[in-house]
């Protein structure tokens, strides 16, 4: 029920200002933990050879003038630094209607059959051309 009602309450407040990824990726502390955290599991992907892909997946919400890929930037950025493969799924999912992607109407982070299928697809993609299978 809370992510049903967080659907609707980001629709309502995109219309009037900021919201809480805006006020999350806008703050310089959350960015430092971001960096932090993911030098940490670089360290570890590096001590036991092992190759980090981050998948971005979008806000299901408003993809044809999507607001958030500031955000996803920052992310790219930081994984990339790191020596992460960074995925953002926005650049899959853009040329469709967010409707077309979610599970649940009103549900704006988890995607449907068609949503997983594009998932999936570009992550396999992804991998093969990096040769990591």
């Amino acid at each position: 029920m809370v992510k049903f009602l967080h659907g609707g309450w980001l629709n309502i407040k995109s219309k009037f200002g900021d919201d809480f990824y805006t006020k999350l990726y806008s703050d310089k502390s959350n960015l430092e933990s971001l960096s932090e955290s993911f030098k940490e599991v670089n360290k570890i992907s590096n001590k036991n050879d092992i190759k980090i892909v981050l998948v971005i997946f979008p806000v299901l919400y408003d993809l044809k003038s999507y607001k958030y890929e500031w955000i996803h930037s920052k992310i790219t950025e930081e994984a990339e630094k790191n020596n992460f493969i960074a995925v953002d799924l926005i650049e899959y999912y853009k040329d469709y209607d967010d409707g077309e992607l979610r599970a649940v109407k009103d549900d704006t982070w988890h995607p449907n059959r068609l949503g997983n299928e594009i998932a999936a697809d570009s992550i396999l993609e992804i991998l093969i051309n990096n040769k990591l299978i």
